[in-house]
């Protein structure tokens, strides 16, 4: 996972908490070691257990379910200053 996000050049990065080998907080970590500024959004049904201390600074996290337009709105504010990731 870390490999193709080493490749890309990301406006933003979505993960889930549940994923193979490492959970999601812990590839953001990884992630945010890497690049300070990188914008993520997790979106999970964990989220009532994750210590909002342990996430990186630049990250949100939305719980599941959740509705579009709190999505839409979470990824526009993350996003703010790169408008054109959000096209509809």
């Amino acid at each position: 996972m870390l490999d193709a996000y080493r490749r890309g050049g990301f406006d933003l990065v979505i993960l889930d908490y549940k994923i193979p080998r490492k959970n999601g907080m812990e590839v953001a970590k990884e992630i945010a070691a890497m690049a300070q500024s990188q914008k993520m959004l997790m979106i999970t049904a964990y989220a009532g257990i994750i210590d909002p201390e342990q996430k990186p600074e630049n990250m949100k996290i939305i719980g599941k379910p959740y509705y579009v337009d709190e999505l839409i709105e979470t990824i526009r504010n993350l996003t703010q200053s790169q408008p054109q990731l959000v096209k509809m």
